[in-house]
């Protein structure tokens, strides 16, 4: 009864590391008393264990499987995701037992202690403890805690040798080992009689494969977001030349306008000189029609940069967000248009996309930018659901942090009262060789 008191307590204390670990994995917080269902769950796995209800291998099959439905029910977190974070640390645990479990028949059958046969439990228990925590947190810091968050082709990569790691370890641990020793007094370990030293390097090799497992998702992860980001920088490129060619087309239709505007005064004052009024107010209409189809919802003083602000306030609009901008674009500056576009054109499409997450009563987005000496600054706030937390580098942050590197510019970002707020500082020169060359 003792040791069985003994060992539910070592399965409690290791059942809330599990899933300590496997939160932090999940990118999920930590509630203690999630921990303690967990564990006393896992107590029960383990006393149907201890009473021969069940093997090592349904024993190992069974806690993947609580350690995934407590991710699903607890975190809301997606089956297949749940699942290869639960493989991941209960292959790691699983590993790091077997190991040493070899370690401690190779010492039985090699020294002939009782000190070893008293104490090996607990020398092998503290010690997985220990290799337990300093794994997880290696494979915290060198792999990403949203290494489960993909698709599941993806996830399927690193599934699958998980799997095949996880159940050879089982198999190993119940079929080979088992869970009886024979120990004779002056002849040592009995049984089994195994060469535990091969089973270790075998079991070490199991481990290296899970490592080259998890580093060949992590690269096949690392390619596809690489494919991706330059995907959309392609399109989003597109995007700003298709701006710049509207704005330098509308720029010439207007340039024409101009020219031709006393040809039309001309015709103005000829109908009215012979009366035809009706057909000068239609004349006027249709001069007014040409004019507003040149001109741009927003007047920064830069054609691109308001081709892409008429663009983006037409969406907003479409969405019921409001937009309210003051932005004057300085034109002395060799700041190149398309760097406009890129900063404004991401950090819109970020705040148009919190805005939708919000009651259509609240949605707003303001933008505003000034410019003093060779310092620019720009602003943009947006309202955001309760709770939201400073996001991740993602891949419009991580362009417009390059055009503001190119510009020795600096990025804050803040959320304050459900208020989200970019602030963007830029160095704006009155000289081209000032201007850190960059290519996108």
């Amino acid at each position: 009864m003792n040791i069985m008191i003994v060992g539910l307590l070592y399965s409690g204390m290791v059942s809330v590391l599990l899933y300590y670990y496997f939160c932090r994995l999940e990118g999920a917080g930590f509630r203690w008393y999630r921990g303690a269902v967990y564990a006393v769950l896992s107590c029960g796995l383990a006393v149907c264990r201890y009473l021969e209800w069940t093997t090592e291998f349904w024993d190992v099959l069974l806690g993947i499987m609580l350690l995934a439905g407590c991710g699903m029910l607890f975190h809301k977190s997606r089956f297949i995701e749940s699942l290869v974070s639960s493989l991941l640390i209960i292959s790691l645990y699983s590993i790091i037992v077997g190991i040493m479990q070899s370690v401690t028949f190779w010492l039985l059958s090699s020294v002939n202690s009782k000190m070893i046969l008293r104490f090996g439990d607990l020398f092998q228990n503290t010690v997985v403890i220990v290799l337990l925590i300093l794994t997880s947190r290696m494979l915290l810091k060198f792999f990403p805690r949203n290494m489960c968050k993909f698709d599941e082709p993806i996830l399927l990569v690193l599934l699958l040798p998980v799997v095949f790691i996880t159940f050879f370890e089982a198999f190993v641990s119940d079929f080979i080992y088992g869970n009886t020793i024979i120990w004779d007094t002056e002849k040592g370990l009995i049984f089994p009689k195994l060469n535990s030293f091969e089973l270790l390097v075998l079991r070490l090799l199991a481990c290296g494969g899970l490592i080259s497992a998890l580093v060949a998702h992590q690269k096949l992860v690392t390619t596809i977001q690489h494919e991706q980001t330059i995907q959309q920088l392609e399109q989003q490129t597109q995007n700003q030349e298709v701006y710049v060619k509207e704005a330098k087309l509308r720029y010439e239709q207007t340039r024409s306008f101009r020219h031709d505007i006393k040809n039309h005064l001309l015709i103005l004052h000829k109908l009215i000189k012979e009366g035809k009024t009706n057909k000068a107010r239609e004349y006027l209409k249709h001069m007014e029609v040409m004019s507003d189809s040149m001109s741009f919802q927003v007047q920064t003083g830069n054609i691109a940069v308001d081709a892409l602000l008429s663009s983006k306030l037409g969406v907003a609009a479409q969405k019921g967000i409001h937009i309210h901008c003051s932005i004057l674009i300085p034109a002395q500056s060799f700041m190149a248009d398309i760097d406009w576009c890129i900063i404004l054109s991401n950090a819109l499409d970020n705040a148009i996309n919190a805005s939708e997450t919000i009651a259509e009563q609240d949605r707003w987005i303001h933008l505003s930018g000034m410019q003093k000496g060779n310092i620019y600054l720009l602003n943009i706030e947006n309202r955001c659901r309760e709770n939201t937390k400073t996001p991740l580098e993602g891949i419009g942050l991580s362009n417009i942090r390059a055009v503001i590197k190119k510009y020795n510019g600096k990025m804050e970002i803040e959320v304050v009262d459900n208020i989200f707020k970019l602030n963007i500082l830029l160095i704006i020169s009155q000289h081209s060789q000032n201007i850190l060359q960059q290519t996108y």
